[in-house]
């Protein structure tokens, strides 16, 4: 553990090198947050706050971790670090874990924009936790998946759009019914359940046991593709 810890704080001095990276993990998802915020409206702060948290997993841990990977192996990172004592795994952990602490800070902080701007808090916060939790979990997954196919930092923004335009639009489309009509097939995509689990915490009538069973899906399907496609060395 303390070794996952130093490379962890390594890699936040790195980030905190790259502006591009900085952008896109912090200001990005907070100015749009902040944006949703101010537009949200009496009796519906479930889905303002649901999409403010789709856009920091997307932005805050799958496109930076995906942009991180890529560059790190590009650099020949992943190869050193291979050759050390840490298993691959905990070299992972070690690169993911600044990203996903900094989306639970981000997450709280767009909440409290959103009841400044005047959401109530939500009835039912516990179902904010594994929205969270699995968010986060299959955000990084698919971006080891996705980083399986960027050869390089630059090519990143091309390469994440694919899912971004999937989680957003999916998102949108199950936060346009009520909680109450999300179909099995709204939670089985990688907005959907994510959007719909967070609604959950200020609207009753869903059930929490589906969105969060598609978010293990598309956790799995992140750590599919991975495991049989990511590499740690650039291509020959």
């Amino acid at each position: 553990m303390n070794r996952v810890l130093a490379l962890a704080l390594s890699e936040v001095r790195i980030l905190g090198r790259n502006k591009l990276v900085l952008a896109t993990a912090l200001l990005l998802p907070l100015a749009l947050g902040a944006m949703i915020a101010a537009d949200g409206e009496d009796g519906s702060w479930g889905g303002v706050v649901a999409m403010q948290f789709v856009f920091v997993m997307l932005f805050c841990v799958y496109a930076t971790a995906t942009t991180s990977l890529a560059a790190r192996r590009r650099q020949l990172v992943l190869k050193r670090l291979r050759s050390g004592e840490l298993s691959d795994p905990q070299i992972l952990a070690g690169l993911l874990l600044p990203l996903l602490v900094l989306a639970g800070a981000q997450s709280v902080l767009l909440l409290a924009c959103a009841v400044a701007f005047g959401a109530p808090l939500p009835e039912r916060p516990l179902t904010l936790v594994p929205a969270y939790v699995l968010g986060s979990v299959m955000s990084a997954s698919l971006a080891l998946a996705t980083a399986a196919f960027t050869a390089s930092a630059e090519l990143a923004q091309v390469t994440v759009a694919p899912v971004f335009l999937a989680a957003i639009t999916s998102a949108a489309w199950a936060l346009s019914v009520t909680a109450d009509a999300v179909t099995t097939v709204m939670h089985l995509t990688p907005g959907g359940g994510l959007a719909d689990l967070v609604r959950q915490g200020w609207e009753q009538g869903g059930s929490v046991v589906a969105p969060a069973a598609g978010l293990i899906v598309w956790t799995g399907i992140g750590y599919e593709v991975s495991r049989r496609c990511f590499r740690w060395e650039p291509r020959r």
